[in-house]
């Protein structure tokens, strides 16, 4: 069927044992893994001292088992409201999905041809596009589906990330001081997916003005040529008490404008001191911050932009509004820790 990938019952239960048997382990920081002589070495040693490797074990497998969670929910959904509806599964698939398929038009399909690099003739491939473009508007359908049952029947995934114990600092912050949630980003002002994401940030900050604050950690991967000094420009307006409108400034540029005159413009355009800003950006004498910010985000399993951590709960990625917003709501509302699954906890000594 090609609505949903068959989980056999082994494959299952191994799923269960294997997560058990991780939420135990993880535990108990206490767990000996190693021994020199008579020496120990415990599981909250290896965590302490080597994080980032650590972390992103744990987040893979994190990530994995989410995935399956999420397909197993899913499923159970649409069996149950195929149960309400009088109905299998494939006649609600066909009611809810493929009934709502539009077969593309010959101009849709000519158009999706002329974005391919091919050799092959529109008539040789005509059939293969259409069955390209009716299986994307299936999967979205469904998705969008899904989605509308999760919300009626109050459906969430309760697993919890992977944590860390981050330090702030003197990072830029917005929202109440006193907020119960924090959510840290490691972002890129050039980075394109930290930009995708930004309203899902705006909505978030809208959804809960007393009950998050955000942080924000300056992350400018190598590959990124304007993303240094764009950070250090960040952090040149936080000195004047503008991070927060500079930053939402710079995320909305289309095409982001990050140029050093450009970078100094905004700042004008913001109403800064433009000589202290200027001379701020000109001397780096913010880069040494920024690198502070990249040395920790690595020794946290940092590798690229955006990640986050909620309530030093770990996320990486182009994360949907949904999992980052279901994050948050957990952390207000926190259930068992029987029920929620381990997120295992890192002390970080980075700064």
């Amino acid at each position: 069927m090609k609505y949903r990938t068959v989980i056999t019952l082994t494959g299952l239960i191994f799923c269960v044992l294997v997560s058990a048997s991780w939420a135990e382990d993880g535990d108990s920081d206490s767990q000996v893994v190693a021994e020199i002589g008579s020496q120990k070495i415990t599981l909250g040693q290896v965590r302490q001292k080597q994080p980032a490797r650590v972390l992103g074990g744990e987040n893979a497998y994190y990530q994995a088992e989410r995935d399956a969670i999420s397909q197993v929910l899913d499923e159970e959904l649409l069996t149950n409201e195929a149960r309400r509806e009088n109905l299998t599964v494939e006649k609600l698939y066909e009611r809810q999905v493929k009934s709502r398929v539009k077969i593309p038009t010959e101009a849709q399909l000519k158009f999706f041809y002329d974005t391919l690099d091919t050799n092959q003739s529109f008539d040789a491939l005509r059939q293969k596009i259409s069955d390209r473009i009716v299986q994307t508007q299936e999967k979205k359908l469904l998705g969008n589906y899904v989605a509308s049952l999760r919300v009626k029947e109050n459906a969430r995934i309760l697993l919890q990330p992977p944590k860390f114990d981050i330090t702030l600092g003197d990072a830029p912050i917005t929202g109440s001081k006193d907020a119960p949630v924090t959510m840290v980003e490691f972002a890129d002002f050039e980075c394109p997916y930290c930009r995708q994401t930004e309203p899902n940030l705006q909505k978030l900050r809208e959804q809960f003005p007393d009950k998050l604050r955000i942080v924000y950690k300056n992350f400018p991967l190598q590959m990124h040529s304007h993303a240094q000094k764009a950070a250090e420009a960040g952090l040149c307006a936080a000195a004047q008490g503008k991070f927060w409108p500079y930053h939402d400034k710079l995320m909305v540029q289309t095409p982001p404008q990050l140029e050093v005159p450009q970078l100094k413009t905004l700042a004008a355009s913001l109403k800064l001191d433009t000589a202290r800003f200027d001379q701020c950006l000109d001397s780096g004498k913010e880069a040494a911050s920024v690198s502070h910010d990249v040395e920790q985000g690595k020794s946290l399993g940092v590798d690229g932009t955006p990640s986050f951590f909620v309530n030093g709960y770990f996320l990486s990625g182009a994360v949907q509004y949904d999992t980052l917003r279901d994050l948050v709501e957990r952390q207000l509302a926190p259930v068992p820790a029987q029920a929620a699954g381990s997120g295992h906890s890192f002390a970080s000594s980075a700064r």
